[in-house]
């Protein structure tokens, strides 16, 4: 009996690697310490994400305005290098969503006006709906680099690996800055309440700059 306490004494935490100090903070016990480790509230809530972030997301929500009606309305999409961030940052400030915020600067290049831009990237707010899956603002910037560098030819496959090479390229320095591309990792288990990330958006923003800006540079 002792032996089988023993060997279940130390359950490891479910979620990825680098969550184990936070599990174990929560439970009150050190992650070198002794004692059961209780797995993380994210693993062991009996509430889907939806349900969960429900409790929450209905009191902040109107803090950003209702619907994102009140961004700017501008046409104008003609920015010089560096001022997509500094818009992005702007329309995060005034209540966009991180998704919205990223997506809009880069409405001209995508084909699409302002309002059209604000409404097919609202929905991905606070990593999908506020479910803390993908960050917002990284699903912003993987479409418009997905849309700036493929062929758009179905089956191109050497394209598609160049689209994708891209896309991970911003993922992980992405990944490099918050230690994780997805809401939950990158705000470290807090709720994503609005006016939080604008260091997110604007980086993720950055990223989508420099990455067109080196594209444009002649190759030495």
């Amino acid at each position: 009996m002792r032996r089988a306490l023993a060997a279940g004494a130390h359950r490891p935490c479910p979620q990825r690697r680098g969550r184990a100090r936070r599990c174990a903070g929560r439970a009150g016990v050190s992650p070198g310490g002794h004692g059961r480790v209780r797995p993380c509230a994210r693993a062991s809530s009996p509430l889907p994400p939806s349900t969960r972030f429900s409790l929450w997301f209905p009191v902040v929500f109107p803090i950003m305005g209702g619907r994102s009606g009140g961004a700017s309305r501008r046409g104008k999409r003609g920015v010089s290098m560096g001022e997509q961030a500094k818009e992005a940052v702007r329309l995060y400030a005034k209540g966009c969503t991180c998704a919205q915020s990223v997506l809009v600067p880069f409405a001209d290049e995508l084909g699409l006006d302002e309002e059209g831009a604000l409404k097919m990237a609202e929905g991905y707010g606070g990593g999908f709906a506020a479910t803390q899956e993908m960050c917002g603002a990284m699903v912003a910037a993987t479409a418009i680099i997905s849309h700036r560098y493929s062929t758009g030819v179905p089956g191109d496959l050497e394209g598609r690996a160049v689209v994708f090479g891209k896309v991970r390229a911003a993922l992980g320095e992405f990944e490099q800055k918050y230690h994780g591309v997805t809401c939950f990792d990158v705000l470290r288990g807090e709720p994503p309440v609005p006016f939080k990330c604008a260091e997110k958006v604007k980086n993720a923003a950055l990223i989508v700059e420099k990455m067109q800006k080196a594209s444009e540079e002649p190759a030495s």
